[in-house]
């Protein structure tokens, strides 16, 4: 089971329709939802693809603020890695498995990696019941982890979004 599947619910999983533009406002009601799902423990972590984070990059912000640099301006700076909501603020990220080549629209996770755990099916064991095949003596280290997700309204997932 992979982690969208682990956080998303029917109350935090939103579908657009096939071709829906990514856009600041459609953020904004995602954490809305989110904030009034989740009793105010929202997501703080934000991940999509290389499509959605270019667009997210093209966000205006409502504030002019200005920066006394006595050197000049020196960086030319095109990408947002935080982006404040009324809800909450979130930090951007660009995640290759998030949007896979194949799929036909685009996709946003959203986490709070606070509400998520590490937590063993199997706790680590040294097997020693391998075949020989050789003058050694076979062992592998085996054991297996799953998500534990303590609230999954903290998360959202939304998909539909255009990618060309």
């Amino acid at each position: 089971m992979g982690i969208i599947e682990a956080t998303s619910k029917s109350t935090n999983h939103t579908s657009h329709n096939s071709g829906t533009v990514w856009s600041a406002t459609i953020l904004d009601g995602l954490m809305m939802d989110n904030w009034d799902n989740s009793n105010g423990d929202v997501s703080t972590d934000l991940f999509m693809g290389s499509f959605l984070k270019k667009t997210t990059d093209t966000f205006t912000q409502k504030n002019n603020i200005v920066v006394n640099n006595p050197g000049g301006q020196t960086t030319i700076v095109r990408t947002v890695t935080t982006y404040e909501s009324s809800f909450g603020t979130l930090r951007i990220h660009k995640h290759r498995y998030v949007q896979q080549s194949g799929d036909a629209t685009g996709r946003v996770l959203a986490i709070n990696p606070m509400k998520l755990a590490k937590a063993f099916l199997d706790k680590p064991y040294i097997d020693t019941g391998l075949a020989r095949s050789g003058p050694y003596t076979p062992r592998a280290v085996a054991g297996s982890w799953t998500l534990e997700v303590h609230n999954q309204d903290s998360n959202f997932y939304a998909d539909g979004f255009d990618i060309d």
